[in-house]
């Protein structure tokens, strides 16, 4: 397969008779990738925390999830429903440590900024 090239058209030239285009000046942006916006080392923790929780909180929807389906398909043996129970327990009181220490974090940050 053999393209065809169209060289009717003359190139572009510079006034100097040069044909290789001039360089641009064109100035580049850099996003920040930790979204700071330079606010510094609290918004850095926030980010990481708010990052935490919602880990923790995916952690725990799919303990509660796994839960519940072994409780619904433990068929009356009380091993799997005990076992089901203990699971949910322990997630529901996961979830109120990691609230309880948001809370607690959150309240030293604004002590230590403010």
């Amino acid at each position: 397969m053999r393209i065809a090239q169209d060289n009717s058209s003359p190139s572009p030239s510079t006034p100097s008779g040069n044909s290789s285009p001039s360089p641009s000046t064109t100035s580049v942006g850099l996003v920040d990738p930790l979204n700071l916006n330079d606010k510094g080392l609290p918004a850095l923790l926030g980010n990481v925390n708010r990052t935490l929780l919602g880990l923790i909180g995916l952690v725990a929807l799919i303990m509660f999830v796994y839960a519940g389906i072994t409780l619904l398909t433990s068929a009356g043996d009380s091993g799997k429903v005990t076992k089901a129970k203990d699971t949910m327990l322990y997630a529901a009181i996961g979830l109120i440590v990691v609230f309880a220490s948001y809370a607690i974090v959150n309240f030293v940050i604004r002590l230590v900024t403010s």
